[in-house]
């Protein structure tokens, strides 16, 4: 009797073994499903530099610098660069582009067009409607990324800001 009870105890402990033998060699994903993208939101706070667009050079200037968090990107950074033109009625154009602040190689570039407000072209910070935005490019896990949305610049007059972007994003 007591060679059978040994026998079933030794068999137990083998398939038990086993098992977890075959769960150990069994491939499990680190990563999950890689993300791709979806609703975009962003914020972000920092310093900025505004000249109108006037004469006599015509050209406006708004820079702004900024850190904080957007999705898929997490905690990040932004430079934004956007000129204005007087002589195409002070319409106002440019880029921004938001880097993860651990990889610096993952980045979104975007190109920003001033809002029109009836047929007036709005300058950054006014917060009468946001600039849209579309990317343009991308590094590192952003490499195809594409998507389109809004953003809106807060200025405060001591060179302060915020912003807030919306939109989509696919990557």
């Amino acid at each position: 009797m007591s060679r059978l009870i040994f026998a079933i105890v030794v068999l137990g402990l083998v398939g038990c073994g086993s098992a977890e033998r075959a769960a150990v060699n069994t491939p499990i994903s680190s990563h999950g499903l890689r993300e791709s993208g979806g609703a975009f939101s962003a914020t972000y706070a920092g310093n900025y530099r505004f000249n109108g667009c006037a004469p006599p050079d015509g050209f406006g200037r708004f820079e702004a610098r900024g850190v904080g968090s957007a999705s898929f990107v997490h905690a990040s950074f932004e430079h934004v660069t956007i000129d204005g033109n007087v002589f195409n009625q002070c319409s106002w154009s440019g880029n921004a582009t938001i880097t993860n602040a651990t990889h610096h190689l993952n980045t979104i570039t975007m190109s920003i067009v001033g809002a029109t407000l009836f047929g007036r072209h709005l300058p950054p910070c006014d917060s009468q409607k946001p600039e849209t935005w579309t990317v343009t490019g991308g590094t590192g896990r952003f490499a195809n990324a594409s998507g389109s949305g809004t953003v809106a610049f807060t200025c405060q007059t001591n060179g302060s800001y915020t912003d807030q972007w919306t939109g989509t994003l696919t990557f």
